[in-house]
């Protein structure tokens, strides 16, 4: 049986014989002649156009490793990172090399390499056009961008490209530097440049609005940086290259502006998504909260936006929920669900204050006591607000550890309360599907399994009329769970068939022997673990008293 490291050198001679494959073709070295701009490399690479030799890539970030591309495909991409011809001009993947080689020789004299993009070119990028919007930036963002634009002017990208200078001589031309040096610093197949956001800042701090561009889906957005495809870096360069010198230097806005564009007011919704981005723990949170309420088809059309690949977190707090786009996009439609009919989400600030303290540093005991509270004072009437602030806080290890078990607790507790008022039911089935749909563990997945092994009684009170397809589907659901078999666990389990309990023999003498015997604490307190572990339930008393005063 091989070892790990062997395992380990033989995929590290797989990946190598990936690369030396990759090296017996030309490709790689013509690629970086077309990035230095040397012409004569794209009729060097004409002739891989037709190739259909097969070469092994290592690395690509959207590369698909089970495809095996070949020269051809190399080639044309090559051409595509490293070239801006119009589709008036070529369509790279539809020419054949012959094809390629004849529109390079008649068009010899007009390509280019333009040095605001590195790449050829044949039609200027000033005489190109592209869609295009504005937008005021956010006052809070704008007093953010205003703290932290001293330490942007001082980017070694900034002094390099003399872009300091250009801004301390109000030249607008400052605008154009920093959007062709974000191009340049496009993504290809195996390079990502992963600190584009302070480009547009400095471009954000320097007009105090955004600039929404086209992207790869041809759909405006804003935020460039984000983007990893290079279209909407292109169109950013595209449009000030045409429009650079129609900004001017403004005395009053300390701001390069321009009175022949529109800027749009941003709404509030916008305001407070760009606030969830806030490295300011208590801002973003503040805007979580205020996104809770607005509109359901707003924030989803927001969070598709911002986050189009779904389920994103944000990196710039721990404040949020883990997955803030898919909480907000449940937690409106129980908020709007909740003004419709009537129901609390907000609570009391004595409730409030408990929650607060669930995250706090409590004793096991202490915690116990507050959980019990809880479960025995909440009602009905008040347990979405306590579950609209454990979402809120779902960061906070102590809500969401506390919170499972109250809400278990308490659902049980009420549940022929909850089954026999048909308004309360019916919230309940809401809950259930809008929970589910959180993307995360725990109880929010479990409130249907409330049902299992009640039968015909529980089918009968979800024989309920409703319009809601939310709740519709859970009470199909439901059913399902109502005619289960609830199977209680064995008495001899306390996890798993992996963990049984056992009885240790002599447990305190045991105890004793350890800590006297084991001079290491290290050591003494690894095998009064492994024996603890061991222990029956009505053996922890014994447990208590025998390992009181040793320090662990």
């Amino acid at each position: 049986m091989r070892t790990l490291f062997q395992i380990i050198g033989l995929f590290f001679l797989v990946l190598m014989s990936g690369r030396l494959a990759a090296q017996k073709t030309q490709l790689y070295g013509l690629e970086k002649r077309l990035i230095h701009g040397d012409k004569q490399a794209l009729f060097k690479i004409a002739p891989y156009f037709d190739s259909t030799k097969e070469v092994i890539e290592i690395g690509g970030y959207y590369h698909h490793y089970s495809d095996i591309p070949t020269e051809s495909q190399i080639a044309r991409r090559f051409i595509r990172e490293n070239c801006l011809f119009t589709e008036a001009e070529i369509v790279i993947d539809s020419v054949t090399g012959k094809q390629f080689m004849s529109f390079l020789h008649k068009n010899i004299d007009k390509i280019v390499f333009a040095p605001l993009a590195n790449a050829f070119i044949i039609t200027p990028l000033e005489e190109r056009t592209t869609q295009v919007a504005f937008r005021r930036i956010p006052q809070q963002k704008e007093i953010a961008l205003k703290n932290q634009y001293p330490e942007l002017l001082t980017s070694d990208w900034v002094k390099k490209a003399g872009i300091d200078s250009l801004i301390l001589h109000h030249d607008s031309k400052a605008l154009l530097e920093i959007a062709s040096i974000l191009y340049k610093q496009r993504s290809r197949f195996s390079r990502f440049n992963h600190n584009r956001t302070e480009y547009i800042e400095l471009l954000e701090a320097l007009t105090h609005i955004d600039i929404a561009v086209e992207d790869e889906r041809e759909q405006l957005i804003w935020h460039v940086d984000k983007s990893y495809f290079s279209e909407a870096p292109l169109n950013l360069l595209v449009y000030l290259a045409g429009h650079y010198a129609e900004f001017s230097w403004s005395v009053r806005d300390s701001a390069f502006t321009n009175a022949a564009i529109k800027i749009a007011p941003v709404d509030k919704e916008d305001y407070l998504f760009e606030l969830l981005s806030s490295n300011i723990d208590s801002l973003a949170l503040d805007a979580f909260i205020q996104l809770t309420t607005c509109d359901p088809d707003r924030i989803a059309e927001l969070s598709s936006f911002y986050d189009p690949n779904g389920g994103g977190s944000l990196d710039e707090n721990r404040a949020l929920p883990i997955f803030p786009y898919k909480f907000l996009q449940q937690m409106v439609v129980l908020t709007k669900y909740c003004k419709e009919n009537q129901f609390d989400f907000i609570g009391s600030g004595k409730l409030r204050a408990c929650i607060q303290q669930l995250n706090a540093d409590l004793s096991f005991r202490e915690r116990r006591m507050l959980e019990d509270s809880l479960i025995n004072n909440l009602s009905l009437d008040e347990i979405t607000a306590f579950e609209y602030w454990a979402l809120v806080h779902e960061e906070s290890w102590g809500v969401t550890y506390s919170g499972g078990r109250i809400l278990n607790i308490f659902y049980s507790k009420h549940w022929e309360a909850i089954t026999t008022n048909e308004l309360y039911l019916k919230f309940y089935l809401k809950k259930a599907y809008l929970f589910n749909k959180l993307g995360i563990i725990g109880i929010c997945n479990s409130y249907l399994q409330k049902f299992t092994g009640t039968g015909g009684q529980g089918i009968n009170a979800l024989n309920l009329q409703t319009e809601d397809e939310d709740i519709k589907t859970c009470i199909e659901k439901a059913k399902i769970f109502c005619a289960t078999e609830l199977k209680r666990p064995l008495d001899t389990m306390k996890v798993n068939n992996g963990n049984q309990d056992y009885i240790v023999t002599d447990l305190a003498a045991k105890i004793k022997a350890i800590k006297n015997g084991i001079k290491d604490p290290e050591k003494m307190e690894d095998s009064l673990v492994n024996l603890l572990s061991q222990i029956s339930y009505q053996q922890i008393d014994t447990a208590l008293k025998a390992i009181n005063g040793i320090q662990f």
